[in-house]
């Protein structure tokens, strides 16, 4: 991290913190892999990778019973031979997240390897960042009834859930059928998630769910989906690797902000991004750098320095009530 001088009209005295590149393309990754460049984990060790965006699309329906669903696994976009998102069609006859029933369909990613090109001889591979958005693509007469949206928050399988299983879970978030995206990011969980992995999953478990809910049974409402995934090579078949320069304390303000932020939101992605990179800086000046480091002539949501404490503790207290009143992506979960 490198503290910049502070912006014209600032207080004097006072640093602008700011984050590193790669550290920012990271952030950025994680709330907006749709949009963002392929990044790195900015992390030790700093080992070159190649860096790819995969991707897939599509449209799904409810079906039979009113209710339809998308499912989600980052993982498996890493390779184009292994699903890695299942939807409905019309034809969908039940009532919970099943990737292997009867009219569920499946894509892949169209990532540049194979699985059988994964493994610790050839090449390796970690998830960056990931996201699934969702939005009604039907006409106005047909568009009714809501989502409820999840991304389990140890990456359990969303297999054989119905729409009370996920509303039981504080994480979901039940929001209208509209036109608007709405975002499901993945977040990694373990330490596992960030280390690199030598075999594609082959497992039908998805994680990052949407289940459609319509009001009538006989109207098969359509929606579109896109699934983007930002991946990390790693191996002697990983061809254009480059280096991501190690920025700890970014990192760890980066890890911090997303695991207090929820997962799922109806604003645009690079908003919400925007929002996740400001409450970055807000929390490596507040709550890492010290009172001393503050952002000058931060906005509202964040105390200015001059109604600062002279205590950590009193400024990580003005932290945690700036994420109380914060946009929707920094809402708590």
């Amino acid at each position: 991290m490198r503290g910049a001088g502070a912006p014209r009209g600032s207080p004097p005295g006072k640093k602008q913190v700011q984050i590193s590149a790669h550290c920012s393309d990271y952030c950025h990754a994680l709330c907006n892999p749709f949009d963002a460049k392929p990044a790195g984990l900015p992390t030790f060790p700093s080992l070159p990778t190649l860096k790819q965006k995969v991707y897939a699309r599509g449209t799904a329906y409810t079906g039979t019973q009113g209710v339809g669903f998308i499912g989600c696994r980052p993982e498996a976009a890493a390779t184009n031979d292994v699903t890695n998102v299942w939807y409905t069609t019309a034809l969908y006859a039940g009532t919970t997240i099943d990737p292997v029933a009867a009219g569920v369909s499946s894509a892949n990613s169209n990532a540049m390897f194979t699985s059988a090109e994964i493994s610790d001889d050839l090449t390796t591979y970690r998830i960056v960042g990931s996201g699934l958005r969702v939005r009604y693509g039907g006409t106005e007469l047909n568009r009714g009834g809501f989502k409820v949206c999840l991304v389990d928050p140890t990456h359990r399988a969303l297999t054989g859930r119905d729409e009370a299983s996920l509303n039981s879970e504080l994480q979901a978030k039940r929001v209208p059928i509209t036109r608007t995206w709405t975002t499901l990011v993945y977040r990694p969980v373990t330490t596992n998630d960030l280390n690199f992995r030598n075999a594609a999953p082959s497992a039908d478990i998805p994680y990052i769910g949407v289940m459609m809910i319509s009001p009538d049974n006989a109207i098969n409402e359509l929606f579109e989906w896109e699934s983007f995934t930002i991946v990390e090579y790693q191996g002697a078949n990983a061809r254009g690797q480059t280096h991501t320069d190690p920025d700890p304390i970014g990192y760890a303000a980066v890890s911090a902000v997303a695991n207090k932020t929820n997962s799922v939101f109806t604003q645009s992605a690079s908003k919400s991004a925007a929002e996740m990179h400001e409450a970055v800086g807000h929390y490596i000046a507040h709550g890492i750098s010290g009172v001393n480091d503050v952002v000058a002539g931060a906005s509202q949501a964040i105390s200015t320095a001059s109604s600062v404490a002279s205590t950590a503790s009193r400024a990580w207290s003005i932290f945690e009530d700036a994420f109380s009143i914060a946009a929707p992506l920094l809402a708590f979960i």
